[in-house]
């Protein structure tokens, strides 16, 4: 086999690795919550104490789900599961954690644990009951 048709083998499916990168992801994370608000959506692998992080994901920036099962089941048991905000405000990174059930939580910090989508649905009831109210010529108070 010459080397063209090396290259040519290694093309022939664009983002192959990516997708089975992103399976594994889905798999591992399927039924889990945050531990810290309990939303199910843009869930992270935290690891509970970053001393114990594999030098391949610090020295080579690797993904967790890049790496060989058996490895990936070692460290993925120093994890807890956390949503993209609580993971954020865990390093730092994130702004200052406002209180679940809170609109801001849910559109700044992107929660959807179910005390802050029941608050967005609230915030949104209450603007279109004011919209409609002031189509109507009354005044709403709710």
């Amino acid at each position: 086999m010459s080397a063209k048709e090396t290259r040519r083998d290694t093309r022939r499916r664009p983002g192959y690795s990516s997708l089975c990168r992103q399976r594994i992801r889905q798999a591992w994370l399927l039924g889990k919550v945050c531990v810290q608000c309990g939303s199910t959506d843009n869930l992270e692998p935290h690891h509970i104490d970053p001393s114990t992080k594999d030098d391949r994901l610090r020295r080579d920036g690797k993904s967790i789900w890049s790496l060989k099962k058996q490895d990936r089941e070692i460290e993925l048991a120093k994890c807890e599961v956390r949503c993209k905000p609580c993971h954020q405000i865990a390093h730092g990174k994130g702004q200052t954690a406002r209180p679940h059930g809170t609109i801001s939580r849910y559109t700044n910090q992107k929660c959807r644990c179910l005390d802050c989508k029941a608050a967005w649905s609230r915030y949104q009831h209450t603007k279109y009951m004011s919209k409609l109210a002031l189509l109507q010529g009354v005044s709403y108070g709710g």
